[in-house]
This record gives structure tokens, C-alpha cells and sequence, in this order.
């Protein structure tokens, strides 16, 4: 390859593509690069001074090393034509894959920089990746399953499950002692110790003066898998525990046991289940089933940290944190992907949606964030190690529009009713446009769509949602569908919408396609008019027919009920006047006995007072001739007492109690109407309305003959009555 100038021409790029053979294309990409396509040894991708920036051939991820053409399209990815199929190359995504193809075998778990030299943990062994090197090779001795990298100073302590290591001049030498490490912590003030966390508690580890290490003790009191701890402030160890809760440990003086309190939901923790603890920022964090929470000792609890919630839903289970020199912080959790990146202000911006392309690729074991330097880390995968370079990672890719690629007539047999940007709907000239509408007749209401979007590679990760309007009334879930039936559709006016999703989440712009149902025959317009027509006339055929009907129905049961009713007045006639006869009898016979009562006691009255006055008349006849002064005084007092006792009489009450009850409350209305009469008064026209005589009158009254007839004069000057009145009328009327 030559560089030409004004000037000069040279060569370009001789010394770092020495044995480049036959290129075939050469294509200048958007960020100032060179692609060039080789005949044998496939892609290579340089900078402006020539320096290899990728090289992909058949070893390297390509099918193919055969490169005819290169096309980068507007989202930064190439396309790469081969003689034998075409090939994507997604420059855009700031991710890079170190798997077999570069020598590192198996599932990863934790990768650390070491003396410039990128070392890789997996399940297999542990790989190295020098500077400059295109593939790593395994480490000597470093056949296993290695879980933590660990390093002080030139030291490299390596936890796996075969115990602990050191990496020599030779490889990894054993440390001797446990088995089954999980990680390294050195000591803060004691930089020759370390904590080892493995599987059956702590053990204490001792860097000696020719520089190799031994096991010094296992660390009594506590036997519990420590594979995730974190030193607090206060020289304590946190230890968290997959079911259980955390772990608050704190060592004795001679470093030679510990005591363990444990931490649960009565603590202030969400649950006890896949509690873990970080070092975040120089503070300990405890990521939860809810999201992150820190501990307070002053209350001696934990509590959600505010740092972090604007950040996360509060459901959001995080199973990995690592903060770069930077401060950002990369994290893994049960939904997402991503990283929060450091702001001047102290903040955050998350970025998360690049990250969804990764997912699936993850370990889904031991997931595990590896910082390699400062904006870049390693994400454990399940096939080696997927690499993230924060200074590379461009914004999330544009939008790819929706596209409703085919209409389908169902049933029978499927055929195609119209394609995608085709001006042919069956068989006449059909324009998309947002006004123009497609007419189906109603034995095409069987209707399927067919719907895609152009995203590349993202066949399996492109989800849509649709709904027909006229039908539905909103979208749907997002599905992994590309089509959509309907069956048995009415007539009508329909709009069929159906979006797309990509895997960072856009949603495109909704395609439509709008279209008519007609109506079959019998339920056209002009049908519909028959049936208007033919219903009024049956209507008024079956009208007549009932007003005949009902007229006769009506006369038959008004004659009956006439009938009916005649009767029931008959009888209930004869009712009331069999009642009114009962009451009139019963009526009578009370009155009948009130009247015996009332002339009863009226006899009463009259024998007694007839006698007492026979017996006045008497006395006085004695008092007359007895010429003894003493028997006329002592008879005197007699006549006085029977007067006195005459006044007293109750006898009056019980006659005004039979009176009242024969001529109703003609007493009280009496009295009401004249309220100046008197009591003597009052029991004169109680006699009158009885038509008593004068001298019955005057024996009940305890007066004369004479007295009755001032009493009436008097009685009528009461009542106002003229000369012409009778009073005794006057007082029956009242």
C-alpha cells in the first residue's frame, strides 16, 4: 500500500502489515479508519498512521476470510461481502468478545491487569493476554477453576478451587493449607497478611521474607462459605450470605478467631435471601432483593441508601458492583445492565441500554464485573469475557423504522392480498398513503399481517405490539411475534397499527395500514331498506291484528270484571250493613244499660234524698213541740249534720260518671260554652236534659219546689235566652 502526496508517494503501513497479501477492497469508515478486505487474510481495520485496530479472519469470528466488499451503514456497522455469503460486523457496539478464538477457554469469572499483562479466571484455567498480543495462552500450573484475582503490589494471589496460589516465575505455586478459596483481603495495617474467604470460613495467610507465602491458621469461630467480604471502618468484616443474611465478624487480637453477629429482616434488611456486600466509593454497600442499602451504627441497622434509588426500581436485584479510578460504577442486576457515570456534580447517568446486547452473553453462575483500568472492565460471560471500553461507547443506535411487509387473505388457503410497498392490491392500483383506505369484500374478512423491522442482528431480540383499531382499543404486551390474524371480521372501517422495540428499548414510529370491511349482500344498503320496507308492513299487518285481538280481549274481560265487581259490591253491601246492624245493636245495648244505670242511680238519689228530707221534716215537727231547750239544741245539730252531709254527698259523681257516659261530653261542652255557671247550675241542666219534674228536681237539688223555679229563671238569664225559648229544649239541643 502506498501513501501519495503533493510530492511524494511512499509506502503505508509496511511495517504493521508486512505479509498482507491481495487486498481486495479498501473503504474509508465514518470515525477516519481504514477497512480494508483482504483476499486470504481477511478484515483489517486501521488507524490514520497505519496501527491495526482490529483483524478478523476464519479464526477470529469470520466464516469467511474472503473479503470482496465492505459497506458500513448509517449505524456504524460493517457489512462484509464474501464470495460465498455476506457477514455484520457491529463496529458500533463498544464491546469486544475474548473467548476460544483468543485462546481463553470456558466460562469466565474474574479477571485482573497484572505487570501490564491481562490475566483471565475461568472455570477451565487461568489465561494470560501480554500487551500487544493478539491471543492469550494458559498461565503454567494454572489448570482449574479459578475464582479471584487478587493483587498486592508485583503480587498476584490467585483463589481457586483447589486452594490458594501465588503466580511465580514459573506459574502459580500452591499456598498450601485450604481448599476451596474464594478471594483475598489483605490486611489494611499488615501488608505481608491476607484474609482468605473459602468455603468453610476464614483462614489467615502470611507473605515471608524470601517472598513466598504460607497458611498461618485457619480462624476459629466461625465456619460459614465466605465468598463475597469487606472490610468496615471500624476493623470488622462484612460477610454476606446467600440465604442466611449478612455477617458483622470481628476478630480477636491475635487474629486467631472471630466472633459472628448475624444481620436478617429484623434488622432493617428486605430479606434474607441474596443479600451481598460491596466497597463502593470507600463506603460498604449491601445490594438486597430491593435495591441497595448501607448500614448505620449508630442505630446498629441497615436502611435503604437514597444515593442510589433514583437509579434503580425498587425491586432491582444487583448481583455485581465495581467502581473504576474514576468512579463509575459498572453493575449487574436481575433486569439490566450498565453503568453510572461520575458526573462533575457528584451524580449519576446511567447507562443501561447499550448493555442489553450483552445480557443474554452473561455468566449466569458467578457474575462477576472485572475493572482492567480506568472506563474499562470485563464482564464474565459464559463463554470467556465480553470487554467494555467506556471512551468507545457511541450513543444507542438510530431508530430502524416498523414495516408491514404483507396482507394475507386466511381460510382455505392463504394468499396474498397485498405487499409492502407494492402499488398492487389485488387487482387494481393501490397507493399507501395515510388517506387512502383499501377495500376488502366481506369474504376476505379473514385477514393476517405480516410485520418486521430491518434491525440488524436483532432477529431474536426485536419485539412488537400492534392492535386493530375498530376492534381494539389499545396495544397489546410486546411479543416476538411477527404476525397477526383476524378471523370473522364484521364490516367497518379498520386501522391496523403495530410498533417495534429494539433491544435498548426505542420504540419506533407505529406503521399503519387503513382498510374497509364491505357488507355481504344481506346486510348492504339497499338490503337494508328491503328489511325496513318489509318490517313496517308486517309491523302494521301484525298490528291490526293484535288491536282486533286485544279489542275482544279487552271487552271480555271488562264484562267479567263488571261482573265480578257487581258481585264483590253486593257482598260487601250486605257486609256493611250487616256490620252497622251488629254495631247499632251493640250501640244500643250500651246505651240501654247506660240509661238503667243512669236512672238507677237517679232513684238513688232521689230515695235517699226524699227520705233525708221525711226525716228533717220530722225532726223539725219534734223540735216544735219538745218544750225541752237541751233535745231541741241536740236535734238542731242533727238537722245540721244531715244538711252538712247532703252538701258533702259523693253520690253526685257517680251519677255525673253514668250521665257522661249516656249523653256523651255534654257536661264538659256545657261548662266550655258557659263558664260562669255554677255547680248547682250545672246539676239543673243535667235534670233538665233528663226531663226530670220539678219535684224530682228539688228532692236531688236539696230544695224546694219554689227553690227549681228561681233556679231555672236564674239559668236563663245565664244562658241569654229569650221569653220565647224553652230551656229545657235549649238544653235537650245543646
Amino acid at each position: 500500500m502506498l501513501q501519495l502526496s503533493d510530492t511524494e508517494r511512499r509506502p503505508w503501513a509496511e511495517l504493521v502489515l508486512p505479509e498482507l497479501r491481495s487486498i481486495n477492497v479498501v473503504s474509508t469508515l465514518k470515525n477516519g479508519h481504514i477497512a480494508i478486505g483482504t483476499q486470504f487474510d481477511g478484515l483489517y481495520i486501521l488507524d490514520e498512521k497505519g496501527h491495526v485496530q482490529l483483524h478478523l479472519d476464519r479464526n477470529k469470528g469470520l466464516e469467511n476470510s474472503t473479503i470482496l466488499s465492505v459497506f458500513e451503514d448509517r449505524a456504524g456497522n460493517l457489512w462484509l461481502g464474501h464470495s460465498n455469503g455476506i457477514t455484520l460486523v457491529e463496529l458500533s457496539l463498544p464491546f469486544r468478545l475474548i473467548d476460544q478464538r483468543m485462546g481463553v477457554l470456558g466460562t469466565g469469572y474474574a479477571a485482573r491487569t497484572h505487570q501490564n499483562a491481562l490475566y483471565l479466571a475461568t472455570n477451565i484455567h487461568l489465561a494470560v493476554l501480554p500487551p500487544a498480543a493478539k491471543d492469550a495462552y494458559p498461565v503454567p500450573n494454572g489448570e482449574g477453576q479459578a475464582y479471584g484475582l487478587t493483587q498486592r503490589g508485583n503480587e498476584l494471589l490467585v483463589a481457586r478451587h483447589s486452594g490458594g496460589y501465588a503466580l511465580g516465575k514459573n506459574g502459580l505455586e500452591a499456598l498450601g493449607g485450604q481448599v476451596g478459596v474464594w478471594g483475598f483481603l489483605p490486611m489494611r495495617e499488615q501488608p505481608d497478611l491476607f484474609i482468605a474467604g473459602t468455603y468453610n470460613g476464614l483462614a489467615l495467610y502470611q507473605k515471608e521474607a524470601g517472598g513466598s507465602y504460607r497458611l498461618l491458621h485457619e480462624i476459629d469461630g466461625f465456619k460459614e462459605s465466605c465468598r463475597l467480604i469487606q472490610w468496615e471502618s471500624d476493623g470488622s468484616l462484612w460477610m454476606s450470605h446467600s440465604y442466611k443474611g449478612v455477617y458483622k465478624l470481628t476478630l480477636s487480637d491475635d487474629l486467631k478467631r472471630v466472633s459472628a453477629r448475624l444481620y436478617g429482616t429484623a434488622d432493617g434488611l428486605p430479606t434474607n435471601l441474596m443479600n451481598s456486600v460491596w466497597k463502593i466509593g470507600g463506603r460498604t454497600l449491601f445490594t438486597t432483593e430491593y435495591g441497595i442499602y448501607r448500614y448505620l451504627p449508630t442505630e446498629d441497622r441497615f436502611e435503604k441508601d437514597p444515593t442510589f434509588a433514583p437509579y434503580f426500581e425498587h425491586d432491582m436485584l444487583i448481583t455485581s458492583l465495581a467502581e473504576d479510578p474514576v468512579g463509575n460504577i459498572f453493575f449487574i442486576g436481575n433486569k439490566e445492565v450498565g453503568v453510572l457515570e461520575s458526573q462533575n456534580d457528584g451524580s449519576y447517568k446511567k447507562n443501561h441500554q447499550l448493555f442489553n446486547k450483552i445480557l443474554p452473553l452473561l455468566n449466569d453462575d458467578l457474575q462477576n464485573v472485572s475493572l482492567i483500568g480506568p472506563n474499562e472492565v470485563l464482564f464474565a460471560a459464559n463463554e470467556g469475557f465480553i470487554r467494555y471500553t467506556l471512551r468507545d461507547a457511541k450513543a444507542v443506535p438510530p431508530q430502524y423504522p416498523t414495516l408491514i411487509r404483507g396482507i394475507y387473505r386466511t381460510g382455505g388457503s392463504d394468499s396474498l392480498l397485498y405487499r409492502g410497498g407494492s402499488k398492487r392490491l389485488f387487482d387494481q392500483e393501490f397507493v399507501e398513503a395515510p388517506h387512502k383506505r383499501a377495500q376488502f369484500p366481506y369474504s376476505m374478512r379473514d385477514l393476517r399481517f405480516e410485520f418486521t423491522n430491518t434491525i440488524p442482528n436483532q432477529e431474536l431480540s426485536t419485539q412488537f405490539r400492534f392492535y386493530l383499531e375498530g376492534l381494539e382499543n389499545d396495544y397489546g404486551e410486546w411479543t416476538d411475534k411477527r404476525d397477526r390474524a383476524y378471523t370473522n371480521l364484521r364490516e367497518g372501517r379498520y386501522t391496523f397499527y403495530v410498533q417495534s422495540r429494539d433491544l435498548y428499548g426505542q420504540v419506533s414510529e407505529a406503521a399503519a395500514f387503513s382498510f374497509s370491511i364491505l357488507p355481504p349482500w344481506y346486510r348492504s344498503p339497499w338490503a337494508y331498506s328491503t328489511y325496513f320496507v318489509g318490517a313496517l308492513a308486517f309491523l302494521f299487518i301484525g298490528f291490526k291484528r293484535l288491536d282486533r285481538a286485544y279489542e275482544q280481549k279487552t271487552a271480555a274481560i271488562t264484562a267479567k270484571q263488571e261482573e265480578v265487581i257487581a258481585e264483590t259490591s253486593s257482598q260487601l253491601e250486605r257486609s256493611q250493613q250487616e256490620l252497622e246492624q251488629l254495631r247499632t245493636e251493640k250501640l244500643e245495648a250500651e246505651i240501654q244499660s247506660k240509661n238503667k244505670k243512669l236512672a238507677s242511680a237517679t232513684m238513688q238519689l232521689l230515695n235517699k234524698n226524699e227520705f233525708i228530707d221525711h226525716a228533717k221534716n220530722h225532726l223539725n215537727q219534734i223540735i216544735k213541740k219538745s218544750r225541752n231547750q237541751e233535745v231541741k239544741q241536740e236535734l238542731q245539730k242533727v238537722i245540721t249534720s244531715i244538711d252538712k252531709n247532703i252538701a258533702q254527698d259523693n253520690d253526685w259523681e257517680q251519677f255525673e260518671l253514668y250521665f257522661d257516659q249516656v249523653h256523651g261530653d255534654f257536661m264538659q261542652r256545657f261548662k266550655g260554652a258557659y263558664p260562669t255557671l255554677s255547680p248547682q247550675e250545672i246539676k239543673l241542666t243535667a235534670y233538665l236534659r233528663m226531663n226530670l219534674s220539678s219535684k224530682e228536681m228539688a228532692y236531688l237539688m236539696n230544695i224546694s219546689t219554689r227553690g227549681v223555679e228561681i233556679a231555672r229563671y236564674r239559668l236563663r238569664k245565664k244562658l241569654n235566652l229569650e221569653r220565647s225559648e224553652n230551656l229545657q229544649e235549649f238544653i235537650l239541643k245543646f
